[in-house]
């Protein structure tokens, strides 16, 4: 559970599978799958797994599944962690499309200054 809390404090912090860059979820982050700690998505290491050298991606050692340290998931836990996430998620591109509002706005005022400086020159 340690792994769930740990990441579910900052909006901003969302972790996510650095071969993939899909964001982990709960299961993802029950299974640790080597001891250097590189965490990466089940899907991930299922394709390490099963079509490449079945070796961590960071310190090339052999995956043994019987050396995986698997975390009990609470459902209500993880359920809520999705809820925060998709809320995280909801706010982080309600931002973004602020930020790009007033990027426009800017271009705006600077495309009409730089047309009245103009008029003004050729009048």
């Amino acid at each position: 559970m340690a792994a769930i809390d740990e990441f579910a404090s900052s909006d901003d912090d969302v972790p996510s599978c650095p071969l993939c860059m899909e964001e982990l979820d709960a299961t993802d982050l029950a299974v640790r799958a080597c001891r250097c700690g590189y965490q990466i998505c089940l899907y991930c290491l299922h394709t390490i797994r099963a079509e490449h050298n079945s070796r961590c991606p960071a310190c090339r050692t052999p995956y043994d599944e019987e050396k995986f340290v698997i975390s009990e998931v609470d459902r209500e836990e993880a359920a809520k962690l999705a809820r925060q996430r998709a809320e995280a998620k909801r706010e982080r591109e309600r931002r973004m499309k602020q930020r790009e509002l007033e990027k426009e706005r800017v271009r705006v005022a600077i495309a009409t200054e730089q047309k009245a400086r103009m008029n003004l020159k050729h009048a």
